[in-house]
């Protein structure tokens, strides 16, 4: 969990606050600032970063990136606060060439206190795979489809 949602809905908060003392709005305009008042306040100070991008995000590049930069990305994100950073998915590298890698990208991360790792698994296969990885944290997909993961 991370404070940063918490000090941005803050800053905004003040920010539309002053808006509406220092402008001569029309009164639609202030209903609509005291409206979005209203949601930046029902808002929760803190929220969990699940960041896909290491996995989902680099999944469909054209372009193979190597193992070593997905482990600099996955501990930059780690190091920016991610609560959880999905590190990579355990599925059929004729399918995903970009995760063809995903042992070695799991051997080279260095796991930082409070972050979790969880890998996504579509299938037995890839949930054995990625348990004899090490992986602590398995996320897995619901498809509505039979044939989708057997082929994965």
């Amino acid at each position: 969990e991370t404070t940063v949602a918490g000090s941005l809905i803050h800053l905004m908060t003040t920010r539309l606050r002053l808006a509406a003392h220092t402008l001569r709005l029309p009164r639609r305009a202030q209903h609509t600032l005291a409206r979005a008042q209203h949601t930046l306040a029902s808002l929760p100070a803190r929220v969990r970063i699940y960041e896909l991008g290491a996995r989902d995000g680099l999944q469909n590049e054209q372009r193979i990136v190597d193992a070593a930069t997905k482990i600099e990305l996955i501990h930059r994100l780690a190091r920016m606060g991610a609560s959880s950073v999905e590190t990579t998915s355990f599925v059929s590298a004729r399918a995903v060439p970009q995760m063809a890698d995903c042992e070695a990208v799991m051997a080279g991360v260095e796991q930082r206190e409070g972050t979790d790792y969880p890998v996504l698994v579509l299938n037995l296969k890839g949930f054995e795979r990625a348990k004899a990885a090490g992986a602590r944290s398995i996320a897995v997909m619901a498809v509505p489809s039979v044939t989708f993961p057997r082929k994965n």
